[in-house]
């Protein structure tokens, strides 16, 4: 009798910690994945991750945290052990800082025009403040245990604002939360749970990205490794629900949106306004653009303008199709002047127009 090969449960070699992937809507493609964003961990959360048996992997568009299946499994064994003993409810605290003070990426801008074509606040500048990013500071996303991070542009100014300021230090507590897994409940705590030392690191990792000399990022990420509850955190603690999560964190930035103003010139002297329409090439309809202020141009001839009469979103590879259109002749006849207008790209100037609204100037000569 001729045995059949049973085939083996191939296990995995890593397993995720958690990832964090950088969406922009200003990029094209069903994802919208972004590629301006270059992040790396502190020197305190390097030390950490790397005595964890932890690995941080770049990406181009955000970074995974992956440790091994043995430091998987041993941390899902401890947090079996402690909703096993810990029937008696935890000591205050420990859930919140079983694995320590988050750990912190900073973020740096790859691409030097990312205000160009961002929705960001005019008076925003890079590092003034730094961008504050928190898995704390997160709602739920499409998928289970996937959550999207908050944006808040709203504090900006010299100093960290609240929002933007990391985490108050933490004191180890007294024991620390390896101490008193050991002491009450008798469980070995391997290599996961913090002890006072990782607090102390961790908190002074954090208390320094209050002096602005050590800012010289865009953003810092915090992720919390451990908490109570149903929040974002890859490990939830607890008597009732100690778990150990694959969580995914999706960090999305809104393109910046803007009046298109097209400047319509004359190669030869000024230009009559009325004679000049924007169509919709899909359509072949009227777009909607009203006719603007006239526009002196630096050699003292006189140009037209033509606005939107909606802000439009900025975008790499723009919707829009637009063309302008010409009345001349006897009897007036509509004719293409120029089948395909440019839309504001990432390097299309951007201006402050009335109201605090933005306007994207772009100049085309017929």
């Amino acid at each position: 009798m001729t045995r059949m090969a049973v085939p083996l449960r191939v296990r995995e070699a890593y397993s995720s910690f958690c990832s964090v992937d950088v969406h922009h809507q200003f990029c094209a493609g069903r994802d919208q994945a972004f590629a301006g964003l270059s992040f790396s961990p502190g020197l305190r959360t390097a030390t950490r991750l790397h005595e964890w048996g932890m690995l941080f992997r770049p990406r181009a568009d955000g970074f995974d945290l992956i440790c091994d299946s043995g430091r998987w499994n041993a941390l899902e064994a401890l947090l079996a052990a402690i909703a096993a003993r810990a029937t008696g409810g935890l000591p205050p605290g420990l859930a919140d800082s079983l694995l320590g003070p988050p750990l912190l990426f900073f973020a740096s801008l790859a691409d030097p025009l990312f205000l160009n074509f961002t929705d960001v606040p005019a008076d925003h500048a890079i590092g003034a403040p730094v961008l504050w990013l928190s898995n704390r500071d997160a709602s739920p996303g499409d998928g289970p245990d996937s959550y999207r991070l908050r944006v808040d542009w709203t504090k900006v100014g010299d100093e960290p604002a609240a929002s933007a300021a990391p985490p108050p230090a933490t004191q180890p507590p007294s024991p620390s939360p390896s101490d008193l897994l050991a002491r009450e409940f008798g469980i070995d705590p391997g290599p996961w749970p913090a002890t006072g030392r990782d607090q102390l690191l961790g908190g002074d990792e954090a208390e320094s990205l209050l002096r602005p000399a050590t800012i010289p990022h865009f953003a810092v990420l915090a992720i919390y490794p451990s908490g109570a509850g149903e929040g974002a955190e890859p490990v939830r603690s607890g008597p009732a629900g100690s778990s150990a999560r694959k969580v995914r964190y999706l960090l999305s930035f809104a393109a910046r949106s803007s009046y298109w103003r097209y400047i319509v010139a004359s190669r030869k002297g000024d230009i009559e306004g009325e004679s000049y329409t924007i169509v919709d090439n899909g359509t072949g309809e009227r777009a909607a653009f009203d006719p603007g202020a006239a526009v002196t141009l630096p050699n003292g001839r006189t140009a037209i303008s033509l606005i939107s009469a909606e802000p439009r979103l900025t975008s790499r590879r723009p919707a829009a199709d637009l063309g302008l259109q010409r009345r001349s002749g006897r009897p007036p006849r509509r004719q293409m002047v120029i089948p395909r207008l440019p839309a504001p790209g990432p390097d299309t100037p951007v201006a402050r127009a009335e109201a605090g609204e933005f306007r994207s100037d772009m100049y085309v000569f017929v």
